[in-house]
């Protein structure tokens, strides 16, 4: 299996921490997306032109999420995407609750205070964090209150739920995402991150 992907990317990273828990080598190309050749090479495989994409044979699969399941379904007797009905659609139910509400309040606010620079954006701009900062407490509160006493967002250990979510605040600090009113989504992050997956996935 061979995987398109870059190492700061969050998406991509969702994808190279559940391979690596799951023991499985992914051959790695790194698109460069400021690069015109490598986005061509991209386009080629993801009409979306957005990475990741796994390509394993004839079958080419871009989403995160999507292709987090398909690891999942290489390895028999994992424990990151539950084998029941209930477990699969409370993990679910998290995957898609951190693309539909955690996703779209932090991912304005790393553009405005991260990637804008780069991309020769100009400066910040501040209407657009407010609202995302607005976005961004009151999905926090769902989270925050979800996690209290708990370790993990499903069940006694990580599954996809906690990996699909970790890497949306993998650039908290620099960002400057509003996370110090939410211990618990602070310390479930420190969990993730302290993973030895996670550590086998930092970016060298």
């Amino acid at each position: 299996m061979k995987l398109f992907q870059h190492p700061i990317s969050g998406n991509s990273r969702r994808v190279t921490l559940t391979a690596a828990h799951l023991g499985l080598a992914l051959e790695t190309r790194a698109i460069d997306l400021a690069s015109p050749e490598d986005r061509k090479v991209l386009v080629a495989i993801n009409p979306n032109n957005k990475i990741p994409v796994l390509v394993d044979g004839d079958l080419v699969l871009w989403e995160s999420n999507a292709i987090m399941k398909y690891l999942c379904a290489q390895v028999p007797g994992q424990t990151l995407y539950p084998a029941d009905a209930r477990g699969q659609a409370d993990v679910d139910r998290w995957i898609h609750w951190t693309t539909a509400h955690l996703v779209s309040a932090v991912a304005p606010i790393n553009m405005e205070r991260l990637w804008k620079k780069y991309r020769g954006g100009g400066d910040p701009d501040q209407p657009i964090i407010d609202r995302a900062e607005l976005m961004f407490h009151q999905a926090a509160r769902v989270l925050e209150a979800h996690l209290a006493g708990r370790t993990w967002l499903v069940g006694e250990g990580p599954t996809l739920a906690d990996f699909s979510l970790a890497p949306v605040l993998l650039y908290a600090v620099e960002a400057k995402l509003p996370v110090d009113p939410y211990p618990n989504i602070r310390a479930h992050r420190d969990r993730v991150f302290a993973l030895p997956a996670w550590q086998a996935t930092e970016a060298r």
